[in-house]
């Protein structure tokens, strides 16, 4: 009966795990951020609203079936930054998985002492929580511009029914480049909800 609301890579936690991180690693020496945040506000912008066009109208997502349209996403920073972090790290070591790389450019992953996972990027980032908290991300690489990510990503069942989720409320979208790597191109779709 809810077969949309199945969602791939999402993390139900009702812990404090990680919570108000900062950038230490376990050692203790603090860590110098290796990439620049993607933060260009016209970009976010139409991220946003790209992501939100696609919630606004009933959706087939699949073998999940219909999804109907659903409330718009707001934009988070905090997102922003798991996703930016994430986007990085797979186009530094040319990855399209959801685990960081446990290298350098897995901030989150030196902070808790091993790979990252999606969640844990949030939480370290400080989408953090006091009762509930979901959590999914869209990873993609190759795709040039947004509509073809965007493209992707609906045709693709678990990430469009990720899209489409009412469970979530806040979003953040990220891409990051290699021009030397097979892929080039590589984006990282935060959605969350918190309380």
């Amino acid at each position: 009966m809810l077969r949309w609301c199945i969602l791939l890579c999402v993390t139900l936690m009702f812990t404090n795990a990680y919570a108000n991180t900062g950038d230490r690693g376990p050692s203790g020496k603090v860590f110098n951020t290796p990439y620049p945040y993607d933060n260009a506000k016209t970009m976010n912008k139409a991220y946003l609203n790209a992501i939100n066009q696609m919630r606004s109208k009933t959706r087939k997502c699949g073998k999940y079936g219909v999804c109907k349209a659903t409330a718009p996403l707001k934009w988070s920073d905090k997102l922003h930054y798991a996703a930016s972090e994430h986007s990085f790290d797979m186009a530094k070591h040319s990855l399209t998985h959801h685990a960081g790389s446990g290298k350098a450019t897995d901030v989150t992953g030196r902070k808790i002492g091993r790979t990252s996972k999606a969640s844990e990027r949030g939480i370290h980032h400080g989408y953090t929580y006091k009762k509930a908290f979901a959590f999914a991300e869209n990873v993609g690489a190759g795709q040039k511009n947004l509509p073809e990510i965007i493209k992707a990503w609906m045709k693709s069942p678990g990430h469009c029914v990720n899209i489409m989720s009412p469970k979530f409320r806040e979003m953040a979208l990220s891409k990051a480049d290699n021009k030397g790597s097979y892929y080039k191109t590589f984006w990282t779709l935060d959605l969350g909800y918190r309380r």
